[in-house]
């Protein structure tokens, strides 16, 4: 994949047809059933769905940027205790894709997360099977994009989303860059990733999990998450 070709996909992450590019639920080690490719239902997704140590396994052209962000993805003791004090198991699916920037900067400190606190079940499909999903879920400008991540309840309901960025994202890249402070002047989107190293979505998974705890629905298909 050229350069250019490779800047263009991580520019935008939504997906065209046809492309490949969070409460208490089922004990720990359930398996994992074969779905249909074009599956809607995402609970039979996430059933099929992939480990982070699989879907990572087959990563190719952008393998090295995504293993930086695995190393990058250091979280506190301090909030991998609220997720472990959840009351149970969680399911949660993520559409992600390699080649998308917003993917690559969000799905590995999520699966930090999940492998610490010991109560989190992700599960990963990329967007050409995920899309149905995407399309319930889509992000603030009304787009399918990924990464879209959400969370399955015991009855299989989706009961919890976020999609494609942090919000603190979202108002930087709306406000002029003249007006912000000093120390937030980055040159552009990556290196506002690079800067803020998952501690902008860690602070909207972790409290989006502890609602739907309380019993809250955090989203609703096809409005954008409040997260």
């Amino acid at each position: 994949m050229t350069g250019s070709l490779l800047a263009a996909l991580a520019l935008a992450c939504a997906a065209r047809p046809g492309t490949h590019a969070v409460v208490p639920t089922l004990p720990r080690g359930a398996s994992h059933a074969p779905v249909a490719a074009d599956s809607t239902d995402p609970a039979a997704l996430w059933r099929a769905g992939e480990t982070y140590a699989v879907y990572a396994a087959k990563f190719s052209s952008r393998r090295r940027e995504w293993e930086t962000r695995d190393g990058w993805a250091s979280i506190p003791d301090s909030l991998v205790a609220r997720p472990k004090a959840l009351p149970a198991m969680v399911r949660i699916l993520a559409v992600a894709d390699e080649s998308c920037s917003d993917s690559m900067n969000s799905i590995p400190y999520l699966a930090r997360l999940a492998a610490l606190a010991g109560t989190i079940d992700l599960r990963i499909v990329n967007s050409a099977r995920g899309r149905s999903v995407m399309e319930s879920y889509r992000n603030v400008d009304g787009n399918a994009v990924t990464p879209t991540v959400v969370v399955l309840d015991a009855r299989d309901r989706v009961v919890g989303c976020w999609v494609e960025r942090p919000q603190r994202l979202i108002r930087w890249l709306r406000t002029p860059k003249d007006s912000l402070p000093a120390d937030e002047r980055f040159a552009d989107r990556r290196a506002w990733y690079e800067s803020d190293k998952g501690r902008a979505a860690l602070a909207e998974w972790i409290p989006m999990l502890e609602r739907i705890a309380r019993g809250e629905n955090t989203c609703a298909a096809g409005t954008a998450p409040r997260n």
